[in-house]
């Protein structure tokens, strides 16, 4: 997370003192009220035992953030990078791979820090206040899990925790159409990728207003709305099926 504040802080740096060349920089960060929902679930068809973590599908507000840099280089892509944090707090209940509940039902939560890095092509820049960017993201998970007072093979009754890493590249596209000169945008934008039974996407749709104060950099305000899901296979052993969805609010600057 601090790497990626200080390439923020570095890139706004850069846009001011090279606007006059046609670069742009929009950097902004806010809080996202999700909800989750869903289930993690395990099978081992050696011994024929499993597994079932289920979200108690609470909501929680957490952090994200994002930069988007643009240049006049056509043949090269602009880069988007975002940050947001997922969680959810639920129940464990029978056997997984490295420990097993004994029989009750323990709690558990989940943790997902998420980084998007996504080079883009601007196909539509403007046309009639309209925009349109195709691209890949590149989706990094960084998951980590936690089950309390369960029994660990080989260690024995105690809390559990383990993490995983996980990359899924995806497609990307957003529509945006700015209001005339009235500073109001409205912006859709998805991901989504679905390959061998498994399916994931993130979706948003946005409103925002640009404060044109200062020639250089203009304050903004952000809300909207964001959806993400889930819909993993793991060599057919776990199964990942999380909703994570809610409104969100924040603030930018545009160089």
């Amino acid at each position: 997370m601090k790497k990626i504040l200080y390439t923020t802080a570095y890139g706004a740096i850069l846009a001011c003192s090279l606007q006059a060349g046609g670069l742009s920089l929009d950097v902004g960060a806010g809080a996202w009220k999700q909800k989750s929902s869903g289930d993690i679930g395990y099978y081992d068809k050696n011994t024929n035992s499993s597994g079932t973590y289920l979200s108690n599908e609470n909501t929680t507000s957490e952090l994200y953030a994002w930069a988007d840099f643009k240049h006049p280089l056509f043949f090269l892509p602009n880069l988007k990078v975002e940050y947001s944090e997922l969680t959810d707090d639920g129940s464990a209940d029978g056997t997984f791979e490295d420990f097993n509940t004994g029989g009750l039902t323990k709690t558990a939560s989940l943790d997902i820090k998420q980084y998007d890095i996504t080079p883009y092509y601007n196909l539509m820049d403007k046309l009639a206040w309209m925009t349109l960017d195709v691209g890949l993201t590149a989706k990094i998970l960084d998951v980590s899990y936690r089950a309390d007072n369960v029994n660990i093979v080989g260690v024995g009754v105690q809390n559990y925790e383990d993490s995983s890493l996980i990359a899924i590249p995806l497609v990307y596209s957003k529509f945006r159409v700015d209001i005339g000169d009235t500073g109001l945008g409205i912006e859709a934008s998805g991901k989504y990728v679905t390959y061998d039974g498994s399916t994931v996407y993130d979706a948003e749709i946005k409103a925002d207003y640009t404060f044109d104060f200062f020639s250089v950099a203009n304050p903004a305000l952000e809300i909207g709305y964001r959806a993400e899901k889930f819909d993993l296979t793991d060599n057919d052993t776990t199964t990942l099926n999380m909703k994570f969805s809610g409104f969100f609010a924040g603030a930018m600057i545009r160089f």
